[in-house]
Parts: structure tokens; sequence; C-alpha cells
């Protein structure tokens, strides 16, 4: 098809499915355009996601209805199989959140009035999905009145290259109509284009003098995978938490430069990856929250990490040379088992302090690196401000003053030296991670980054993008056999429809602040962008309900990013997960999760089942005990010393798991994969053999797994009292890496992976 024909027409797969998966409840629309308002039901932003995990619902009729049009879901399936619907008070206050106009379930009527008359009159959707450059049928929506009117057509593509035409609306076919507040309604199908390139596209329509636009992503089907890679298709890697490596020049904690020697090490065994926690930007003053789940930003980085050794400016400023110098080395700090986050970012900042003020006062801010690195992150100077005021007020935004509260900061807000450390420590940042991720793609051990679900809820993400953010509600997760009470995860969600008439350009910044220095990216609890559990301000958790997003959106968002910049995507998908969301995963070319803890089974040939082509194996991950205190049931322990079960419980599965135990030697005895009496060490070398040979795309290993350490990193649910996220490995890196269990196991598992045998 010539380009110039194939440009006439555009994209809109969501429309094409919201009509046909909507059809079962609305044939009535098809039949007439006599409709009565009341019996119009238009779901919300989400149509192109599953039927609603619900039963009938229990709750006020009109205020269901009107969740249903926001993507509520008002009833779940519990993980008993029960069914629990949300109390009306928590569906009222979801809908706020939401920007639905009630104060009670009375006013649910004419919200649900309004929002049909908004629906009906949003002409475009604000995000259309072209997948592979090829569309389906897209709609517009018109008054009837409009029919004689000439629709101009306005599509421009990325690079900047228009493409206009023009089209007499009474010629285009009706699809659908509805009368709705005495108007009749019409669904106009527009046409479609076969040939767009991929990359983000803007589509305009203009008819007597009204313009609508919606952002078309034009996206590959499937992510980038290690299969485009044949040589290197059959992968594995090492993770550790940056915080718990040490070395010889390591102070407080790991660096930005103990990651990249690790990352040559790993490199140097044949691994391709390393793994760790989020890098990401943390509360360490007040508000104070050193958790990586929780940053303060998932745009900028944390200075913790900065090797200040190779600060250029170190060489030219005594002030710093001096307060460095009398920062402790491995021979104290090193040897304390536990991070003091405090310390940690006092001793950072002590130096880092002097070195801005000598880079500022040298006319620093006229560096041509320096205008480069603001060029790139535009955002920068905004963020530095933001964490200036912060600790000015020593408080989180929420109840700081108006003008900075609502986002508006004068200079007499903040103390400009902080400002500026803010500004010089993302720079410094900016410039080791780049070198970190360039070296890793030189050795060939690329960065396993994580992308957690959500940011502190006073963080710069939430106060810079408010209109992104859920007010008053919480993500978290429904009661189940552990958590009776349901988990509060502390975090606000994204709003669905907000994100989508942004056209998502914030989670396209978060996702592409990680995938320009990654090898692979996971996305945490992947569920999430299909549906999370919202939990109001002020209600326990188990008077949370469900709200869906659009996931297609975001899938394609991803797939277009990766594909961009060559990067796999891992969705975490542990735990109960429904089968659409691995469906979609499939579909998409994400990795799935198989994490061998999990998967056991205490029958024999059930033991270790094998793990799918299309998944990233590993034993086990940071929020689980360590395979020896999985072993040695530790984790059961920490169940009973957490009230989470009972003595009779505690026996019950202590004795489950050693005939776990025992059927996973059975099984490995006969797989020729047990050399002994089956300690922990050779099980755990069976296993990881077992898994090596196998023939998941990824292998990660835990390596303190490989010295036994049994302590886990994280206890979910537990806070500070259980010092999560502190804890640091046993042996610095100048010892694992000539420890020969650690390269015995290193080894056997490369051989395994490339000849696919144990």
């Amino acid at each position: 098809m010539p380009r110039a024909t194939a440009l006439l027409g555009l994209v809109c797969t969501l429309e094409q499915q919201n009509f046909a998966r909507r059809e079962h409840k609305t044939t009535a629309l098809h039949k007439s355009p006599e409709i009565d308002e009341a019996a119009l039901f238009l779901a919300g932003p989400n149509w192109n996601a599953e039927p609603p995990l619900m039963t009938t619902s229990q709750n006020d009729p009109g205020l269901a209805a009107l969740a249903a049009t926001y993507g509520i879901d008002t009833t779940y399936h519990d993980i008993w199989g029960a069914d629990r619907s949300a109390p009306d008070d928590a569906l009222v206050k979801v809908l706020q959140s939401l920007g639905a106009p009630l104060g009670s379930p009375a006013d649910a009527p004419s919200a649900l009035r309004g929002r049909q008359i908004d629906r009906w009159t949003r002409r475009l959707e604000p995000v259309l999905i072209a997948w592979d450059g090829r569309s389906s049928s897209t709609t517009l929506r018109i008054p009837s009145s409009l029919e004689p009117s000439r629709c101009a057509c306005m599509l421009r593509l990325e690079n900047g290259s228009e493409h206009p035409w023009s089209v007499t609306l009474s010629d285009l076919t009706t699809i659908e109509a509805a009368k709705v507040d005495g108007a009749l309604y019409l669904v106009k199908e527009l046409g479609q284009l076969q040939d767009m390139p991929l990359g983000y596209h803007r589509f305009s329509v203009e008819i007597d003098g009204h313009r609508d636009e919606s952002l078309i992503i034009s996206a590959p089907k499937t992510a980038w995978t290690y299969a485009a890679d044949s040589d290197k298709s059959r992968r594995w890697g090492v993770f550790m938490p940056l915080h718990a490596l040490r070395s010889r020049q390591s102070r407080w904690g790991g660096t930005l430069s103990d990651l990249e020697e690790f990352t040559s090490w790993t490199a140097s065994m044949g691994g391709s990856l390393v793994g760790t926690l989020p890098l990401l930007a943390t509360f360490l003053d007040e508000p104070f929250d050193p958790s990586p789940y929780s940053p303060a930003s998932r745009l900028f980085w944390n200075e913790l990490f900065l090797n200040l050794e190779q600060i250029p400016e170190l060489a030219s400023c005594p002030a710093a040379q001096s307060l460095l110098a009398n920062q402790p080395r491995s021979s104290s700090q090193n040897q304390v088992n536990r991070v003091d986050y405090r310390a940690w970012s006092e001793g950072q900042r002590a130096v880092l302090e002097p070195l801005s003020a000598c880079f500022f006062e040298r006319g620093g801010e006229r560096d041509s690196g320096f205008q480069a690195f603001l060029a790139k992150q535009p955002r920068a100077n905004d963020y530095a401000q933001f964490r200036a005021v912060q600790e000015r007020q020593r408080s989180g935004w929420i109840v700081w003053p108006d003008g900075p509260r609502d986002g508006r900061i004068r200079v007499s807000d903040f103390d400009p030296a902080r400002q500026r450390y803010h500004l010089y420590a993302q720079w410094q940042l900016f410039q080791q991670i780049n070198r970190l991720a360039d070296r890793s793609r030189e050795v060939g051990a690329r960065l396993y980054l994580d992308f957690p679900l959500g940011v502190h809820p006073d963080s710069y993400d939430t106060w810079r993008e408010r209109a992104s953010f859920a007010n008053g509600i919480a993500v978290g997760a429904p009661p189940d056999m552990f958590f009776t009470g349901g988990q509060n995860w502390g975090f606000p969600p994204m709003q669905p429809q907000a994100i989508r008439d942004q056209g998502y350009s914030y989670f396209i910044d978060a996702i592409r602040n990680h995938l320009r220095f990654a090898g692979a990216l996971r996305i945490d609890h992947v569920m999430g962008l299909m549906r999370l559990f919202w939990i109001p301000q002020g209600m326990g958790a188990q008077d949370g309900v469900y709200v869906r997003f659009a996931p297609d959106e975001m899938y394609a968002i991803l797939a277009l990013e990766s594909r961009r910049f060559q990067c796999p995507i891992v969705g975490e998908d542990l735990g109960t997960v429904p089968e659409s969301v691995r469906a979609a995963m499939t579909e998409h070319d994400f990795l799935r999760m198989y994490v061998a803890q999990f998967e056991m089974s205490p029958a024999i040939e059930k033991a270790l089942p094998p793990t799918p082509a299309t998944s990233m194996a590993s034993v086990n991950t940071h929020d689980t005990v360590l395979f020896r205190g999985f072993w040695d049931g530790l984790d059961i322990e920490i169940m009973r010393r957490l009230e989470l079960i009972d003595d009779d419980d505690f026996r019950e599965r202590r004795e489950e798991r050693a005939q776990l135990e025992q059927a996973l030697l059975r099984f490995l005895g006969k797989a020729q994969l047990l050399e002994d009496d089956g300690s922990a060490m050779v099980a755990l070398q069976g296993i990881l053999e077992r898994l090596a040979a196998g023939p998941a795309q990824v292998l990660m290993v835990t390596l303190e797994d490989l010295w036994l350490e049994r302590e886990p990193q994280n206890v979910p649910g537990t806070g500070d009292d259980w010092e999560n996220w502190r804890r640091k490995a046993r042996y610095s890196m100048e010892e694992f890496i000539s420890n020969q269990d650690v390269l015995g196991t290193l080894n056997m598992i490369h051989r395994a992976r490339q000849t696919g045998t144990s």
C-alpha cells in the first residue's frame, strides 16, 4: 500500500474491543436509537480488561452501576472462595478519589447520568493502540445533529510529519447509537491505518471549530526478548542487594563502583545479568523511610550509592578531601552486620555538600557536561527544589504551607545551597550510573533493575504529578490465610483515567528512567497493570475494592520501550494472579517468574516441576527466607513469631516441610543430582543444577544462598520492627570471589546453561 494512502485513516483497537466485549450487556444499544438514558451502561476506561470478578453485588444499585463505569469491582472472590462486597462508604470514597461528584450513595443516579453524558460527549478516547502499526477500525462519537458536518482529521507522527485529510460525517458508517440527555448520539467508523510507524503519535479531529485529540501508541505486539540474541538465549545471573555488598573500598554500604566491579566479576564467570534492589532515591531525613520499595521518586536515584572518590571535583576541593579522609573504612563500618542508614546518609552528605559548593563557586553551572545533564533530565531542578523545601519543613509535602504544598515554590521557600546539593548529587549519580551501564554492556553482564509498584505518599512524584495519583487511597491486598486483616502497603495508586488523559507521560518517563540503564527490567506486582486493591484512608484492608486499569495500553508502552532499549521485561506474577495476567504476559513476551520454593511439591514425581521456557527462574526472592532458612523452616518460625499461625499450625507446617524436603531429595536422587546425604548445600546445588539445565530463558542465583545464609533481607508486613533492608552480606566481595564453594557452584551453573544438561 502506498504510504500516502496508508495514512488516510487512524487506529483504535481499543474501541473495537470495547464494543465486542460489552455487546452481551448492552444488546439494546444495537437495536434502536430510542433508548432510555437510565438503561445506558458504559464501562469506564477498562473495557479491554477481562470481565469483572463479580457475583451479585450487595451494594446500593445506583452506586454499583456508577462504580462499574469507573472500572471498580464491587465484589470479588477471596482466597477461601467466598464473595466479598465492599461497603457502600468504601465505594463512595473510592469513587470520589476517581473524580465522581458524589457525597453519598443517594447522589449516585445523578453522578451516573453525568458520567454517561461525559462519556458520550467525548468524541475520541484519550489513548488509542496500534499493534505492530496496524489498527482496527477507529470510532468517533458525535451528536446526530453534526452528521452533515465535515470532519478535519490530522495525524501527527512522532517524527513531526503531519498527514491531514477530511471526511463528511454523513458518509461514515454508523455502528452504534444511543439517546443521552435527550440528544441522539452516534458512533461513527472513521477507518483504519495499516502502515503506521512504531512510536507515540497524535490524532486529532476538528468539527465545527471543536477539536479533540488522542495519543496513539503504535507498539510491537511483543517486547524484546533474549530470543533475539540466539547466541546467548539461555542466560544466568546473580542477585545481591547493593546495600549488602561490601568491599575494601566501601564504607557504610555498597557503591555503584562496587556494583561495577561485581558485574565485571559476574561476566568473568559467564554470567549475563546482575540483579539488585531498586536504586531509587529514598527519604533519609524527615520523613525517614529507607525501603527501596517506597522511593522518594521513580525518576531519580539514591545518593547513598555514589562512590565519593570518583567524583572529579574531589581533586580540587580540600574541604571535601579532609572530611573524606576521616570517614570510616572497612576496618570499622564494614564489620558491622547492619546498615545504619542515617549515619550513611550523614557521612555521604558531609562530603557531597562541600563538593557541591566547590563546583558552583567555580561557575560549574556553565560546565558542558552539567548542561547536557539538565537537558536530558529537565525535571532535575524541580526535584532539587522539592527536596530542599522538604528539608526546611522537615515533613512530608502534604502538611506544607500553601504555595509549596500546591506545587508553587518560590526561592524564599528553600535554602539555595541545599537545592544545589540535590542537583549536584543527581548529576553525579547520572554520570556514575551511566558509566556503570556502559561498563556492563562492555563486559556482557547487564543490570537487572527493579521497577517498584509505587512511591512514598510524600514523594516528589505524588507532589508534582498529583493528578496521576488517587487522593486518600492506599494500595494493599485483601485478607488471606496469613494476613487475615489484609495488607495496607501505604502508598497511593495511580489514577486510571487521569494517567490516560495525560497520555501516560509520567509512567513513560519513569519506565525510561530505568530502561536507559537496564539489561532487564522487573515489573513489581505485574498484576497492577490490570487492577489494584484500593483501601480508602481510615478504613481497613477488609473493606478495600479492586480498581481496574487499561492494561493493553500499559503493555503497549512497555513493549514499545522494551524494543527501543532492547531490554526484556520480567513480570513479578507471584501469589494469587488471575490467569488472564499470565495469558497477557505470554501474548506480549514478558518473562514470568518461576520461584522454586513456591513450586515445590511433596509428591515425589512433582517435587520440582520443570521451568517454563518463557520464565526467569530462581530459588527464592528478596521477600522470602534464603534457601538455608527455608530448609530449616525459618519462614515457618517467623510466621509463628508474628502470630500469623498458632502452635498447632506450626507443628503441621513443620511436618509438611519435612515431607517436602524428603520428596525433593528423592526426586534429585532419581535425577542423579544428589551426591551424598542430602545436606542443605547439596540439595541447593541439585536444585540449581536442575534449574540451570532447564529451558528457562534466565536463571537468577541469590549469591548469599551459595554460603547458606539463613536470614532474609525483608519480612513482608513487618516494617521497621524486623530491620528490613539492613543486613549486610556475611562476606566481602574480596572474600566471596575467591570462595571455592561459590566458584564451583557458578561454574556448574554455567556449564549446565551452555549445554542444557546436568
